[in-house]
């Protein structure tokens, strides 16, 4: 997250900051599940992986919209799309807020 946080302070590239936010995403859900017994897989899917680790804590069901929106960055950047668009500033603070979100909640829901 603090290369993505890094990125966007500079106005960087918003497609990385997308990519990065993401990845932060994934490690920390992943971590999670594996904490709760559950083994994550090899999958990159952000909103798959809230909806396992919403079976653990209904909170995480609240970021399952916007974790269509990181997982689309994502995938982009490793299939390019015909159309793709690179994020707004307005979209990846959104996405950075909601991931800050996600990561604080599953520190306190592992201490």
């Amino acid at each position: 997250m603090e290369s993505a946080v890094s990125l966007y302070d500079e106005e960087g590239y918003t497609d990385i900051i997308g990519l990065h936010v993401h990845q932060a995403v994934e490690k920390y859900l992943k971590g999670y599940l594996l904490l709760k017994g559950t083994t994550p897989g090899d999958t990159h899917d952000a909103v798959n992986l809230l909806k396992e680790a919403s079976r653990y804590d209904k909170t995480f069901e609240k970021y399952l919209t916007p974790c269509q929106g990181m997982n689309c960055y994502y995938l982009d950047n490793l299939f390019p799309a015909s159309e793709y668009s690179e994020p707004t500033g307005e979209e990846i603070k959104g996405y950075l807020d909601v991931a800050w979100e996600i990561i604080n909640r599953v520190k306190e829901a592992t201490r």
